[in-house]
């Protein structure tokens, strides 16, 4: 069990509608889009939190259920 006493840990939790298991592992890539009929969407937002995060020297990850929720936790 890592200690958390010098870092900041932030969760960000909801209980939508999840994310396929199958999709995870590719969300963080840059233009990925988990709709692809979407047209509002760059898929660049997850990709430049990575990003931002690991400048920081921080890292993110996602766990998600379907039907249940996602929860990202960056550290």
């Amino acid at each position: 069990v890592e200690s958390f006493s010098d870092k900041a840990v932030i969760i960000f939790e909801d209980n939508g509608i999840g994310i396929p298991e199958t999709i995870l592992p590719k969300i963080f890539a840059m233009f990925y889009r988990g709709n692809e009929n979407s047209r509002d969407d760059t898929g660049l937002g997850l990709y430049i939190v990575k990003l931002i995060v690991e400048k920081w020297k921080g890292s993110i990850e996602v766990s998600s259920r379907q039907k249940e929720g996602t929860i990202f936790t960056i550290v």
